[in-house]
């Protein structure tokens, strides 16, 4: 099977590699180790982010990361995966309370942030689908001799 996805994924033999996010959060935070001032989290922000990713009639989801939730007094985070015949679905919502963090609480906030980061990294593996392609070309050639 010939096809190309630039700009979408990588490939990997007869499989396609999503990469859900690459970016971190607070990244000027965590890549600290300690703290020795408060962090201050004003206002209050809510970052939520809706994906579809529509596949081809030839690919499946053969692997998705978990989903995740995670609450602490500073923030609140949910991400969730959902499949629907020929939709994959992501929804993210982290919810950043307007508060002080305190030096001591460093870790704990670093170890969230951390945590959010690597389910966010995760990928999603899309495969080729025999059966589908099977079904598709017998449409096509169905519709041609009609």
């Amino acid at each position: 099977m010939n096809y190309t996805c630039e700009g979408f994924a990588s490939r990997s033999g007869d499989k396609l590699i999503y990469d859900l996010r690459s970016e971190s959060l607070y990244p000027e935070v965590t890549s600290k180790e300690n703290r020795t001032f408060p962090i201050d989290l004003w206002p209050d922000e809510i970052i939520s982010a809706h994906e579809e990713i529509i596949l081809p009639r030839c690919f499946g989801v053969e692997s998705t990361p978990d989903s995740f939730s995670r609450n602490e007094s500073f923030a609140d985070y949910k991400l969730k995966f959902n499949l629907k015949e020929d939709k994959f679905i992501m929804d993210s919502k982290i919810e950043i309370s307007g508060v002080w963090v305190p030096p001591e609480n460093f870790s704990t906030f670093k170890e969230f942030f951390e945590e959010v980061d690597s389910y966010e990294k995760q990928a999603i593996v899309f495969t080729s689908i025999q059966d589908r392609v099977d079904e598709s070309l017998k449409k096509t050639s169905d519709s041609v001799s009609n």
